[in-house]
């Protein structure tokens, strides 16, 4: 676990500006690919 904290922490510091850029996160993602009006809930 330490080690995995230790990662988790030093992700940030060694992320490129350019690391992702271009791409989506999944949930924005889905929220591109909904239909409007789609409701939050199945009924």
């Amino acid at each position: 676990m330490l080690e995995e904290t230790k990662h988790n922490i030093e992700a940030r510091w060694t992320k490129k500006i350019r690391d992702g850029l271009g791409t989506r996160s999944p949930a924005v993602q889905r929220s591109y690919d909904m239909k409007p009006e789609t409701p939050v809930a199945a009924p």
